[in-house]
């Protein structure tokens, strides 16, 4: 439903009935089938040397969606295609997108009932803008749907033969019953009056979440929110064997929780430090820099690649500034720079090497090993496959500021269609910014 085709090889996708055209959620062709049978593969659609055909793409399609098919990136790889999900740029599934999408669904369906889908609306965007873990805003997600695995959901199931609450055994095992009415765990809500005074009765938890978000602020729905998820932590202990009945302490731990949580990742502001708005040699005296960066020329739909390899003293060993046509987004952008920078390095010679670029997104994601798996997917396995050719590799993230002599090696190659690469030599129009970085 949420999944589309990220289009590798061709040969695993049909034309005509797959999601593949990458527009938000993924689209299927709506162009009338014409020459192709209704099981053709997108592979058909491509050249020998795996680019798209473009005189044969705009024959078949509509205008517009010859378009976005000759703007889809290719890696001119046998690499197969893969489904990815089309809700998040990184191509992974996340509870939240399949959250939207489902509202999004929803509110088309249903447009009769548009105040109370307003009203549900308001509700997660709010549950969802609670600063806790995200495993304690999913499991608030499953508290509020009714879809924790509670004993009356396992005996409707078949899965357990008794349905009696795990912590105090004497009532049905509900929902509501272990987080609003079990005697066993409602002391944790003795300890916060303030949330009490909005339960009122007949009310649903999910009714009383919504109160609490409604009515209160931070820190006081964070610790709401990180006390329930206590309270169904203390149930599975209970129900595995592992814990004991009594419920101590968890309105303390809760809220020492949270708070620790809360201060862990709020945003302090800090002072501008003077050193880090200039380039900064090399730490390893026996590396060399290597600033990375790409410019996108959008009326040209391609991008100017710049690289700039400085010593430990400033000196410029290698420069190089190129065009490539590029259908990314900034992240594929940067990536496709950083690959062509690796392969140049490589014929080159330089092998112990820290590479700086100013896309921090990439630089995490090379640094994490974390796998993309949207079109610049592909791109980054590319960039892991040449990493063990380097005896040392490092990658860094710099702001803009530190990075001029690679923006304007980037902005360079504008006007020029050939690859220029300088070996010791400074080309007079980087003169100035490498001299005036000089340690």
């Amino acid at each position: 439903m949420g999944s589309r085709w990220c289009v590798g090889d061709g040969a695993s996708i049909s034309i005509w009935n797959d999601k593949w055209i990458p527009t938000n959620g993924g689209q299927k062709v709506i162009s009338p089938m014409s020459q192709f049978q209704e099981n053709a593969k997108v592979k058909e659609l491509l050249t020998p040397s795996l680019s798209w055909n473009t005189n044969l793409i705009e024959e078949i399609f509509l205008p517009f969606e010859a378009n976005l098919i000759s703007q889809i990136p290719l890696r001119g790889t046998h690499k197969p295609d893969r489904q990815v999900w089309a809700r998040t740029s990184n191509g992974m599934f996340s509870v939240q997108s399949a959250y939207q999408m489902l509202v999004e669904d929803l509110k088309i369906k249903e447009s009769g009932t548009s105040t109370t889908s307003q009203r549900w609306k308001v509700f997660w965007k709010n549950l969802w803008s609670v600063k806790v873990p995200q495993k304690i805003k999913v499991f608030m997600w499953k508290a509020c749907s009714n879809i924790l695995p509670t004993c009356t959901k396992l005996f409707d199931r078949n899965i357990v033969s008794n349905f009696s609450c795990s912590v105090c055994g004497d009532e049905a095992e509900t929902r509501d019953h272990l987080f609003m009415e079990c005697p066993a765990v409602t002391n944790a809500w003795r300890a916060f009056p303030i949330y009490l005074s909005t339960l009122q009765p007949g009310m649903r938890f999910v009714d009383w979440v919504e109160e609490i978000l409604a009515k209160l602020s931070h820190p006081e729905t964070e610790i709401f929110c990180t006390t329930a998820w206590f309270i169904w932590r203390h149930r599975n202990e209970v129900w595995t064997g592992t814990g004991p009945r009594e419920a101590s302490q968890i309105s303390t731990k809760a809220t020492r929780y949270a708070i620790e949580f809360l201060e862990a990742t709020s945003e302090v502001p800090q002072i501008p430090n003077e050193s880090s708005k200039k380039w900064i040699p090399p730490q390893n005296p026996n590396a060399v820099k290597v600033n990375v960066a790409s410019v996108w020329f959008k009326n040209q739909r391609k991008i100017g690649i710049g690289m700039a390899v400085r010593n430990s003293q400033g000196n410029l060993l290698a420069a190089s500034s190129e065009k490539v046509t590029s259908e990314e987004d900034f992240l594929g952008q940067s990536a496709q720079a950083v690959l062509h920078t690796l392969k140049l390095l490589i014929s080159i010679g330089f092998f112990v090497v820290e590479i700086e670029c100013n896309n921090s997104y990439l630089i995490s994601l090379i640094n994490s090993g974390e796998d993309l798996f949207s079109e610049t997917g592909w791109i980054l396995e590319d960039i892991k496959e040449l990493l063990p050719a380097f005896s040392s590799i490092s990658f860094n993230c710099t702001p803009k500021v530190c990075n001029s002599a690679a923006l304007a090696l980037a902005s360079f190659s504008k006007e020029n269609e050939v690859q220029s690469v300088w070996l010791e030599d400074c080309p007079s129009f980087l003169f100035p910014i490498v001299s005036s970085e000089l340690v």
